[in-house]
């Protein structure tokens, strides 16, 4: 048995051209597909950050022959970047190591130490190649520019950020609350002709923002505002929808946020919780007359959480 990426149809395209950037593809065996899904085969001891689950099923050899890449462990790519959280340095160094060589596309790699500072960045160490920190990153039909060391961005909510976008109608007043360089309102704006006020405290964060609502061809209008949540929002209201992509401390904001959601709007929340802890806040939510729509796992976290998107709408 093979481990597979299993990645719905409509992704795949774009999920087959990431996990070969990466080096992970096992070009031994072929890949399979179905109605719904296709099955991407993975060399061993691959794990991709990606927001995507690994399954194990029968592979099917494939008629060409490759020689195997020694590009074990889990990391993400920004661009030319690739970042590791890989805790053991000898593993660390090896993997950049073999990126820098199995890939073109990869010219920087990083581990990443940890979040630090009132932004919430990623601590960054060079591991191999050139210390390059500012990316261009494509996603969901738009272009992004980035300093991984003055902002956080993370690739794993590609597909989230495609379906948020692909839920809203033109004409929506949208609120990205924690909105960083804007992922989410860029996906949004880029197909429709709706308008998004997009909020982030972190001046560098608003600035890459600003540099990629000027180089992207978008249907809509994203409004960015350098501000604390509550400070922009004191002159805003009466929102379609409401993305609250702040996953270790949404939960702080919630009631501000609906006071700014209109009746039958949506709220699409993103908390890291465990299952006991996620009962408890789903029964939290009800108690806001905030109807459930959808709910799903985005990504594992640790071993007992979870990052969890809930899909609501307020009565």
């Amino acid at each position: 048995m093979i481990d597979h990426l299993k990645v719905p149809r409509e992704m795949a395209q774009s999920a087959i051209e990431r996990v070969r950037k990466l080096g992970v593809v096992d070009n031994s065996f072929s890949i399979q597909n179905d109605a719904e899904y296709v099955l991407i085969p993975l060399i061993s001891g691959a794990v991709p950050e990606m927001e995507y689950p690994i399954v194990k099923v029968q592979g099917r050899p494939s008629r060409r022959k490759y020689q195997p890449m020694d590009t074990h462990g889990a990391f993400d790519v920004i661009g030319h970047i690739a970042i590791t959280k890989i805790r053991n340095r000898e593993k660390a160094l090896s993997l950049a190591q073999s990126l820098i060589k199995a890939n073109r596309n990869i010219s920087t790699v990083y581990l990443d130490t940890g979040i630090q500072g009132e932004y919430r960045i990623r601590d960054l160490e060079l591991l191999a190649g050139t210390d390059n920190p500012v990316a261009l990153y494509r996603e969901n039909g738009v272009a992004m520019t980035m300093d991984v060391r003055k902002v956080y961005f993370s690739p794993r909510l590609a597909t989230e950020r495609m379906l948020v976008s692909k839920d809203v109608r033109d004409g929506e007043e949208i609120l990205d609350m924690f909105a960083g360089i804007g992922p989410f309102s860029l996906s949004i704006a880029r197909w429709h002709n709706c308008t998004i006020h997009a909020i982030d405290s972190n001046p560098d964060a608003v600035y890459y923002m600003q540099q990629s609502i000027q180089v992207n061809r978008l249907a809509g209008r994203v409004i960015p505002h350098n501000a604390d949540v509550e400070v922009a929002l004191s002159e805003l209201n009466g929102f379609h929808r409401i993305i609250m992509n702040l996953p270790h401390d949404s939960f702080r904001y919630l009631d501000v946020a609906l006071e700014h959601l209109r009746p039958g709007g949506i709220l699409h929340y993103y908390e890291i919780l465990d299952t006991e802890k996620l009962e408890e806040r789903m029964e939290e939510l009800r108690s806001r007359n905030m109807d459930l729509l959808q709910k799903r796992v985005v990504h594992g976290y640790s071993s007992r959480e979870s990052m969890f998107a809930l899909w609501l709408r307020k009565a």
